[in-house]
């Protein structure tokens, strides 16, 4: 008694869902003076989305439908310090850095008999999220059997939302009422670690 309109969809030239999305990473590991390690990993991906829902599942032939276009890029880097691994003090520390950000997008104008029906309304965004962290930890073996480590983490996360209006077909139409908001966490942990056996902590 319901289903799903992608013919409604097809009409307009869309299907229920169309993406494409593309990554890379580098990685690169040094070995420092001392023995240290430095590991730096990059990453930068981006993704683009044609969403076509039918919004209430109705009789075949009964268009309600909408008809969107997003994208989306967000790039990251981390670099970390390790040292020796076969001391009895070890630790390591790092930095991260990550941005998401939306682009640009459209809307399909969809309604039954509106003269301008499949035409594509642009708009703008400044939505976006922002991570900043550095991260550390220090270990010690006080027996061959007894390992405490202690680790923290602090990071922020601003988190940009806007409101997005639909624009001219040829024009893209800024965002308004941009909202931010900046949240902080500490995040500590520590952990002893004793060896009952070779095989078993």
């Amino acid at each position: 008694t319901v289903s799903y309109d992608t013919d409604g969809l097809a009409e307009l030239g869309y299907k229920a869902v169309e993406r494409e999305t593309k990554r890379s990473a580098l990685t690169i590991d040094y070995t420092m003076p001392g023995n240290w390690q430095l590991t730096s990993i990059t990453a930068y991906n981006t993704t683009w989305n044609i969403n076509g829902y039918d919004n209430d599942l109705g009789v075949r032939g009964v268009r309600n439908l909408t008809v969107g276009y997003t994208e989306r890029e967000d790039w990251s880097q981390e670099i970390r310090f390790v040292s020796p691994r076969d001391r009895k003090l070890r630790g390591l520390f790092g930095a991260y850095y990550y941005d998401v950000k939306d682009e640009p997008g459209y809307n399909v104008v969809t309604t039954n008999n509106a003269p301008n029906r499949g035409q594509r309304n642009y708009f703008d965004t400044n939505d976006e999220v922002e991570n900043t962290a550095i991260f550390g930890m220090i270990e010690y073996d006080f027996t061959d059997k007894l390992t405490v480590s202690a680790e923290a983490r602090y990071q922020e996360d601003k988190v940009v939302d806007s409101a997005e209006t639909d624009g001219a077909n040829t024009d893209v139409t800024p965002p308004r009422t941009t909202l931010s908001k900046t949240f902080t966490a500490f995040l500590p942990r520590f952990t002893a670690r004793y060896a009952i056996t070779d095989e078993m902590n």
